[in-house]
């Protein structure tokens, strides 16, 4: 066992390139806000990466290129291999958006941001491609915990933005809205795009599965007992798919 010299929150460790990588919250005066990477076989420290606020989430990784998403709204593009700063972007401004989301990589980019604002950032060199607001709110609140899916042309989005729409899915190649959802008010934890579907769960505990392209409801179902105690969700939907259209969903 290593000290990683910071807390994790909502993180998990990222395996790449036989380093560990693992984001870090200064919880106490002597810990650490920003992300850190490890040897995956002997655990010693590698880099560290210091950041303003902390980083609450999971980096993404792509071709060498390590993504942080920090609490702030600031949004780092690290070389991987050393930790040395290659980009950064800040979501809408360098002011601070309470951000607990986890970045995503696909295709040749990140998206990152929360419900308010998310962008397309190129992973080579930072550049924003789109910046789009999903939420029908424009407010500074947290948006929830919700991370962004990505697949097979869109990108989808939850939030609890306290009116509209809780769940948006945009075209990934210019960030335009295909539709949206209520979600019975708000969406903790984040969608699951499986092939042609998405699947999501309110916090009402309300299993939604619906055609990704255009929102077409497919089927849903309530989870949990009777009760308000009961009805409360911050699942993420795991999707095994099999060849031949069938799955299993947990």
């Amino acid at each position: 066992s290593v000290d990683t010299g910071g807390d994790a929150d909502f993180t998990s460790p990222i395996l790449a390139d036989g380093r560990i990588y693992i984001a870090l919250k200064k919880r106490t005066r002597t810990r650490t806000n920003g992300v850190a990477a490890f040897d995956a076989a002997t655990g010693k420290r590698l880099w560290e990466f210091a950041t303003p606020m902390a980083v609450n989430h999971t980096p993404a990784y792509a071709n060498g290129t390590l993504c942080v998403a920090e609490a702030g709204g600031r949004v780092y593009g690290l070389d991987a291999s050393n930790g040395a700063r290659k980009w950064h972007h800040d979501v809408i401004d360098s002011l601070g958006r309470y951000s607990y989301c986890a970045p995503a990589a696909w295709d040749g980019a990140f998206f990152a941001g929360v419900f308010r604002r998310v962008v397309r950032l190129g992973v080579a060199d930072g550049h924003a491609a789109w910046e789009s607001q999903l939420g029908d709110a424009d407010s500074d609140w947290l948006s929830s915990y919700s991370s962004p899916a990505v697949g097979n042309g869109y990108l989808a989005m939850g939030g609890v933005p306290g009116k509209g729409a809780s769940l948006a899915v945009t075209t990934l190649a210019d960030g335009k809205k295909a539709w949206n959802h209520p979600a019975d008010g708000g969406l903790l934890g984040s969608p699951t795009i499986a092939g042609d579907r998405i699947l999501f769960c309110s916090r009402k505990s309300i299993f939604y599965c619906n055609r990704l392209k255009d929102g077409e409801p497919i089927w849903k179902v309530e989870l949990g007992g009777k009760g308000d105690a009961a009805k409360w969700s911050a699942t993420t939907p795991a999707v095994k798919l099999n060849g031949d259209g069938t799955g299993i969903v947990v």
